[in-house]
């Protein structure tokens, strides 16, 4: 049987679909999906000025091209428009009035790092089998690299200025899968001269005395233009031989905390110049999962300046994500063929929508249109078209601009958490601690899987919630909450 609501309900309809004709199978998933979100929503708001409507975008490979026979294709498929990749020429999206959203804004190599200089630095690092900490092959600190993103930034949106708007685009990534590492890798970057001037400065904020921070990590108290921090085998080195009650992860620690606010500022920094070039146009990022201490992304601190976004559903991250964006945030998810159920897909799209998504993206071109010179469409592209037109009708629009009721239950979300447990969960893993990859993550993390379970969980019951970020516990109007949830923190 196929569950059509895997998130809020427990129902399902396989059999019943089964015996129904196709389109109407399509119009009753339709039916059901408006009718239960209507339902639990009770106000409006306005839409965006310049994203209007649901807009679903085609994710161009290198083997096809955006041409007037493409978007025709495109047309019968319900399919509005696709991505420009940084500098790449908009001249035919211009033309026949494509919408489509900018790539790689920030540069490729920049804030997410090309395979050449990752694979220069991470295999020798796993060689020394000490671990010992690194800067960053890019080094974001650099004053002279910052202003090299800069320089791209307004380089790419330069040509945009003096566009009508129909002309310009209608969203831009700064990049893709940005983090201060490579995803999540667990690597300890951040051990640059500028990065560590930095950081004494962060814990002179932080502890205001040598004596203090030693007190704090249990080290003897020296300046602060002397102090390093402990990486991750070091930190390990130190406290997995003590009695758990004793643990002290706070050289480690600190050092994770600060990388992950100067990141956010960073990536903050970077929306300021892009909006100073096209202030309509919403910018942000795409791809990013869930919390990680090496990624570098606390989602409650790096979606306070951003408007536009685009996370994996991984360990919760989609409703972090919607509980942290600020409001009016233009939230987007990257759609990928699904095998398993012919209405998978349409079931995620219609999920997505109900939830706030603005618009897809359309992973790729290549599951399109398998032969590129002959543009057949793909049975999954034919089979995804009728939910595409629908979702970008006029008579949604309604649904778009509801405001979800307000939630009773707050889910607690602690960074500080993330990083303790993160180690934690490595305690036994022995030299094996830096093959935690994302794949291995998935289904290892117990922040992850804590965090999912009291998703679904409250989901089954139907009941609304949101994150609460555990830094604003304090200065939150926790009035509105009948339940606080802490979940292990």
């Amino acid at each position: 049987m196929f569950q059509i609501f895997h998130r809020r309900t427990n129902f399902k309809l396989g059999t019943t679909l089964q015996r129904l004709p196709r389109p109407w199978q399509q119009h009753l998933v339709t039916f059901l999906c408006v009718g239960i979100w209507a339902s639990s929503t009770f106000a409006q708001e306005k839409d965006s000025e310049h994203f209007l409507g649901y807009q679903s975008f085609l994710w161009l490979t290198s083997e096809s091209k955006p041409s007037a026979d493409l978007f025709s294709a495109l047309d019968p498929l319900g399919v509005t428009g696709t991505n420009i990749a940084g500098t790449s020429a908009h001249d035919i999206h211009r033309r026949f009035h494509r919408p489509f959203y900018l790539d790689h804004v920030a540069g490729k190599g920049f804030l997410f790092l090309r395979d050449e200089l990752w694979d220069q630095v991470y295999g020798p690092w796993l060689q020394q089998r000490k671990f010992p900490g690194l800067s960053r092959p890019v080094n974001l600190f650099d004053p002279e690299v910052i202003e090299k993103i800069k320089d791209r930034i307004g380089q790419v949106l330069f040509r945009y200025r003096d566009e009508p708007p129909g002309n310009i685009p209608l969203a831009m990534a700064l990049d893709d899968e940005i983090s201060f590492g490579r995803r999540n890798i667990p690597i300890d970057f951040g051990f640059s001269q500028e990065a560590m001037a930095a950081f004494r400065h962060y814990l002179k904020e932080k502890y205001q005395t040598p004596e203090k921070l030693a007190k704090g990590w249990h080290t003897k108290a020296k300046p602060f233009a002397e102090i390093l921090p402990l990486t991750t085998a070091e930190i390990r080195r130190r406290e997995f031989i003590k009695d758990p009650s004793l643990w002290n992860f706070a050289p480690w620690a600190d050092h994770r905390a600060f990388i992950d606010t100067y990141f956010a500022k960073l990536i903050a920094d970077l929306a300021r110049v892009a909006r100073s070039q096209l202030s309509e146009v919403p910018v942000g990022f795409t791809g990013g999962g869930a919390p990680h201490p090496f990624s570098g992304l606390d989602w409650a601190m790096v979606l306070k300046d951003l408007d536009f976004c685009e996370p994996y559903d991984v360990g919760g991250s989609r409703e972090l994500v919607r509980s942290f964006a600020s409001n009016g945030t233009l939230l987007m998810h990257t759609l990928f063929p699904d095998k398993r159920h012919p209405l998978a897909n349409v079931h995620e799209l219609w999920d997505y929508f109900l939830r706030g998504d603005r618009g897809v993206i359309l992973w790729a071109s290549k599951h399109y249109f398998p032969t590129p010179k002959t543009l057949e469409p793909s049975p999954w592209a034919i089979g995804l078209a009728p939910t595409l037109k629908q979702l970008k009708e006029g008579q949604l629009s309604s649904w778009m601009r509801a405001k979800p009721m307000k939630a009773e239950i707050a889910l607690v979300e602690s960074a500080a958490s993330n990083r303790a447990h993160w180690l934690i969960d490595g305690q036994l893993d022995g030299s094996d601690w830096v093959n935690r990859l994302a794949s291995y993550e998935r289904n290892h993390s117990s922040q992850d899987l804590t965090r999912e379970s009291w998703q679904k969980l409250l989901e089954d019951l139907h009941l609304e919630y949101i994150h609460v970020n555990a830094r604003d516990l304090s200065r939150q109007d926790l009035s509105q909450f009948k339940v606080i949830v802490l979940p292990r923190t």
